[in-house]
């Protein structure tokens, strides 16, 4: 019996694990993404790859220079994108309470923007400034 209510209980555990939110992104709050393997954490990771297809690991190379994570009342982060010709500007949003997700690439080439679907982001103040300032 006890074997079986431990086999229930860790059972209940994974179940919980593999259907967590995205909550546990504010324990990276401060760091970088590219020393910290937000990137590869789950379910950041799997939902990320969906949302942005066959761009995702463009985006995860411009992400490569992105600042620390910042909590507002959203999760994110930035990263100017300077490589070869392209000019522009990188981020994620995260909300942690709706497991919501926006990423973005606006270069001078184009404006690529992913999100979950669900309630459109407002975009923070500070992550406007820098688009407008990197899109000039």
């Amino acid at each position: 019996m006890k074997r079986f209510a431990l086999a229930a209980l860790m059972l209940v555990f994974v179940s919980c694990n593999n259907h967590k939110g995205l909550k546990y992104l504010e324990a990276y709050v401060g760091q970088l993404p590219s020393a910290s393997g937000i990137w590869k954490s789950e379910p950041l990771h799997t939902q990320l790859k969906e949302l942005t297809g066959d761009q995702y690991d463009q985006f995860v190379k411009y992400m490569d220079a992105a600042s620390p994570l910042v909590k507002d009342t959203l999760l994110y982060t930035y990263a100017p994108i300077v490589h070869d010709s392209t000019k522009g500007f990188a981020y994620i949003l995260i909300d942690t309470k709706t497991n919501n997700i926006q990423a973005a690439m606006e270069t001078n080439m184009a404006i690529q923007k992913y999100q979950s679907p669900k309630e459109a982001f407002t975009v923070p103040a500070a992550i406007q400034q820098k688009l407008d300032s990197a899109l000039r």
